[in-house]
């Protein structure tokens, strides 16, 4: 059988409505990682700022001074995951656009490949 026809064979409406769910579900878990991401970074931030005054105006507290440190840690951390989710975003944003848009190509790809 010709890889064409096997493909169009395989690319069923209920196969390719799958692969567009799976592509939106992935596109919405990565929008809400990145957005809980981007929270903890801003709040880190905050946290690290207010610590650094307290820490300035009371020269004689050194847990304020390793508070700071640790949220600036959450926050680098924070800005990490948010530009993975962002990448992830990207990337799933695409094959939803690819699925939905060329379904028969997308199909051929992944024949060709388990191939």
């Amino acid at each position: 059988m010709e890889l064409n026809a096997f493909a169009q064979s395989v690319a069923t409406p209920d196969y390719i409505a799958m692969k567009v769910a799976d592509c939106q579900n992935a596109v919405n878990q990565s929008q809400t990682v990145f957005y809980i991401a981007l929270a903890a970074m801003v709040v880190a931030i905050i946290c690290a700022v207010i610590f650094e005054i307290v820490h300035t105006k009371s020269k004689r507290l050194d847990e304020w001074d390793i508070a700071a440190d640790i949220s600036i840690a959450v926050a680098v951390v924070a800005a990490l995951v948010l530009t993975c989710a962002a990448v992830f975003w990207g990337s799933y944003a695409g094959s939803l656009i690819d699925w939905q848009n060329d379904p028969l190509t997308m199909v051929m790809q992944h024949v060709a490949k388990a191939l």
